[in-house]
């Protein structure tokens, strides 16, 4: 038995007790609420003879195994981490944290105390969920999906005259992505796993600053697929969540709990997958709570208790969480769920007060301001390449500044997608490594040979000036650039060599007469141009050869 608290005295704890209470190792002990009245009267209703308005005495209380959490969203991670360093279990509602550092937090103190630490995604624990788990490779490799779930918010009036309700309060780390696009972002990590790339945009409600988000749309990105995600609390939706695969397509008829299930083939014939789900679908993520907590504490004797006392298939059900890797999948999904959702706030300018601890960032605009100092010695480094007027050479700061500028000028040439924003990241940061190692000049055969060891050392040193989050951003897209594998970073070189040869034709060819640059020179140093933009390529060859004419350039 796991005698259980509940803080939250809302609807969905309502419904969560009445799920937990149909489980025979549920036992509902406490009650809190900051107004006793409240707690007795919530707790009444079922029988409670313990309230708390007290989260130090409930934390106190010897007679409670495990607390399930279920207040405001931007006071979860407090009320977990309080709950945990006394010994108790937690079992806290979605959104586990308001971001990634809460619930990085919430993991660490759980672990550093022995406790068991989950996050109440109902999704995914459903039996459909985990069918669709165990099926997925039937459609062969899966190509794209879309997960959606759009409900329209019945305290939308309230809304639009100005109440904010606590889901809909940015102070409360609320919002359509906290309330119920996490659903969505759940079973996507969980069947797909975590993305590469994220981008996201957001509807807001005018005359609210632009701080809540009541709905949007979030395009994955995949080595091999892409996913869509739609959320909204401004409409009602009634298409059903889709998973494509090469040898067809799970229809799913309500992501956030699924019932039935269609299996779509490539002729068109569809078949009906009915699982079977109790009335209260919350009674799953309670129940593989209590196994895990459980089998923490005797892991050979529940699973004993287990084969006496539950059904083949309650027992299947439950034998998938009895081992410590099992928790951690879900700490996996849950980690990597609210990073997504960060990357959508942080590009929509959604900021919660999480968001901004002031020591935190006292400590981060010291490193950022370091940096920004740093980086100034950037307008030392000569190159060179002259400029267009041939009036004295470039240095690197206008090179990368011109770079920026192209990239999105230019986008449209390029031949595959790219990442606009990503490549202007990528040609801004490149250059900063030769604040320590020196322009090495493109025809420096003798400077090449050291030119990455003396790039690689400066990278260390420069990128770690910055916040820990920004410097290994920054040192990605660089250590992107310079593998060159990617669309972003081969846009990135096409720029990084075209500007250099338009300002030598603009200049008439000065670097190249200096240099007694080579025809093979010029083409073995772009000989991957062509990857990225035929178009730009046949351009520059054209160029090329109307110097080699000039005699600027010597044709070998």
């Amino acid at each position: 038995m796991i005698r259980f608290a509940t803080i939250g005295t809302s609807w969905i704890t309502d419904h969560f007790l009445d799920a937990a209470l149909k489980c025979p190792e549920f036992k509902l002990e406490a009650v809190y609420s900051r107004n006793l009245e409240k707690a007795k009267t919530f707790g009444g209703k079922y029988g409670v003879g313990k309230y708390y308005d007290s989260l130090g005495k409930l934390a106190e209380d010897p007679e409670i195994d495990a607390v399930y959490i279920a207040s405001p969203n931007f006071l979860h991670c407090a009320h977990a981490i309080q709950m945990m360093e006394a010994g108790k279990q937690v079992l806290c509602e979605k959104p586990l944290g308001a971001n990634t550092k809460e619930v990085a937090k919430m993991f660490q103190t759980a672990e550093e105390h022995h406790v068991a630490l989950m996050e109440a995604v109902r999704t995914l624990h459903q039996p459909a969920y985990r069918w669709l788990q165990e099926h997925l490779a039937e459609i062969g490799p899966v190509r794209a999906a879309t997960l959606c779930y759009d409900q329209k918010s019945s305290k939308l009036d309230r809304l639009k005259s100005g109440d904010l309700t606590n889901n809909f309060n940015h102070e409360y780390a609320g919002g359509a992505l906290t309330d119920i696009g996490v659903y969505c972002l759940q079973a996507m990590v969980g069947l797909l796993g975590k993305p590469e790339k994220i981008t996201g945009s957001v509807v807001k409600m005018p005359g609210l600053e632009e701080k809540v988000d009541l709905g949007g749309m979030i395009l994955a990105t995949y080595p091999e697929l892409t996913a869509q995600i739609r959320f909204s609390k401004l409409v009602d939706g009634f298409i059903p969540s889709e998973i494509q695969g090469e040898k067809g397509s799970f229809l799913v008829d309500a992501i956030q709990e699924p019932r039935q299930i269609t299996l779509v083939h490539p002729d068109g014939t569809r078949e009906e997958i009915s699982v079977e789900v109790a009335e209260n679908e919350l009674i799953y993520e309670v129940e593989d709570f209590i196994t895990y907590v459980k089998n923490r504490e005797n892991p050979l004797k529940l699973q004993g208790d287990q084969k006496e006392k539950k059904s083949d298939t309650e027992a299947a059900h439950e034998e998938e969480l009895v081992d410590e890797d099992s928790l951690q999948v879900y700490e996996k999904i849950s980690k990597d769920v609210m990073d997504v959702m960060d990357q959508v706030r942080k590009e929509n300018g959604i900021i919660f007060p999480a968001d901004k601890d002031p020591d935190v960032l006292k400590e981060r605009l010291e490193q950022q301001l370091d940096f920004i100092r740093e980086v100034d010695k950037v307008k030392l480094i000569t190159r060179q390449t002259p400029l267009a007027n041939g009036s004295r050479k470039e240095n690197d700061a206008e090179h990368s500044w011109h770079l920026a500028l192209m990239a999105g000028l230019l986008e449209e040439h390029a031949d595959a997608s790219v990442n606009v924003p990503r490549v202007m990241k990528m040609v801004l940061a490149h250059d900063l490594v030769e604040i320590d190692a020196g322009d090495t000049y493109a025809y420096d055969t003798e400077g090449a040979k050291t030119q990455h060891q003396r790039e690689l050392k400066a990278a260390e040193r420069i990128f770690g000036l910055l916040p820990k989050d920004q410097g290994e951003e920054l040192r990605a897209l660089w250590d992107e650039f310079e593998t060159y594998e990617t669309a972003d970073a081969k846009y990135a070189h096409l720029l990084d060599n075209f500007q250099p040869l338009l300002l030598n034709d603009a200049s008439g060819g000065i670097s190249w007469i200096e240099h007694t640059v080579h025809k093979s020179q010029i083409y073995k140093r772009n000989a991957k141009i062509d990857q990225s933009s035929k178009e730009i390529w046949d351009y520059m060859k054209g160029i090329i050869q109307k110097h080699i004419d000039m005699g600027h350039v010597k044709d070998d």
